[in-house]
């Protein structure tokens, strides 16, 4: 099966974000001590999608704002992988 440019895009964001969560914990907002893998359970338990979501959650990217791109990526990287449990689709 030939996946398509972005799914090939999209399945290796997905692998390198297992890896990086699956290593450590990474801090992503100082101001309020949210980490990686905070983001990433309140996205599954509590179906966060956006930033307004896990300010209201957590309390993240509410202060400095320096934490937003970052915090970014990991729902995305989320949603990826929602995406492909989804079509079945499994990491090799």
């Amino acid at each position: 099966m030939e996946l398509h440019y972005c799914e090939r895009f999209l399945f290796v964001l997905r692998f390198a974000h297992r890896i990086r969560l699956s290593r450590n914990r990474m801090y992503i907002c100082i101001c309020t001590g949210i980490t990686d893998s905070d983001i990433k359970r309140c996205v599954e338990q509590k179906g966060v999608e956006d930033i307004k979501g896990l300010k209201a959650e957590l309390g993240a990217c509410g202060q400095c704002g320096k934490c937003v791109p970052e915090a970014r990526r990991i729902l995305s990287a989320c949603q990826v992988e929602k995406s492909f449990e989804k079509s079945g689709r499994k990491a090799a």
